[in-house]
């Protein structure tokens, strides 16, 4: 049985919708002053809840895994599962005759490789969301403030290089109306050994008023997490969609 690891998606999926923009930022100086602190405010404020999250991996375009399973934020910024609702697997294929053309096409996953594959991603999803308050606040800095996107009206979109990895690239979508990011991209490798191309995206919303009942900001939390990667010749998918938020009795 695939065992789920703990992710820590806290950072990324919480404190960055704190983030505010300076319509023009002074020059030489930082556009988020304060970031480091909205991470820390963002961990606090969705620590106070629990929610369901159901996990679905494909590989070649094939559902291999759905996972339902109940979560809280641990102090550590992480998610800890409290327990599992439903886990289904794809059985593993019945192998075809010597005889049968079918041979010829490529071998559908064993149980041993999805496990790899769902290592893999969970790992890297862990990469980013532990990023540390000084490496998102390190970004924040230099990152392009633009707006305009043809794709996603209205919002203002903040770009740059090296939040975790050297290379990689960091995408933030922030509605200027209320500062609050809407979605979070980032393109990057499946590990530092493995140069194959990972992707990442993340939505969020704010919860209803009356989940958020007397908070200060509106409590900003994740709506669904999107990753794919290439591992060989293979395409894996992992989709995480979060609900039921609800406080802590």
């Amino acid at each position: 049985m695939i065992r789920f690891r703990r992710l820590s998606v806290a950072c990324l999926l919480f404190p960055l919708p704190l983030l505010a923009v300076d319509p023009v930022p002074p020059p030489k100086s930082s556009p988020f002053p304060n970031v480091g602190s909205k991470v820390q405010e963002g961990r606090r404020t969705l620590a106070n809840y629990r929610w369901r999250v159901k996990t679905e991996m494909m590989i070649d375009g094939e559902m291999r895994v759905t996972k339902l399973e109940d979560v809280h934020l641990n102090p550590k910024g992480g998610l800890d599962w409290d327990k599992t609702v439903r886990y289904e697997r794809l059985p593993d294929p019945t192998p075809f005759p010597y005889a049968d053309p079918r041979r010829s096409r490529p071998a559908p996953p064993s149980a041993k490789d999805q496990e790899l594959y769902f290592e893999q991603a969970y790992g890297l999803l862990q990469l980013y969301a532990q990023v540390s308050d000084a490496q998102v606040s390190a970004w924040a800095s230099k990152a392009q403030i633009t707006k305009g996107d043809p794709e996603r009206e209205g919002l203002t979109r903040l770009r740059g290089r090296g939040l975790v990895r050297p290379f990689d690239e960091t995408v933030v979508y922030i509605d200027p109306a209320t500062h609050f990011a809407t979605e979070v991209e980032v393109k990057t490798t499946v590990s530092d050994k493995i140069r194959e191309i990972a992707f990442i995206r993340l939505t969020l919303e704010p919860l209803p008023g009356r989940l958020a009942g007397d908070t200060a900001l509106p409590v900003i939390a994740p709506k669904k997490v999107f990753l794919n990667m290439n591992r060989g010749k293979r395409q894996i998918v992992l989709e995480m969609t979060f609900s039921d938020f609800r406080k802590w009795n």
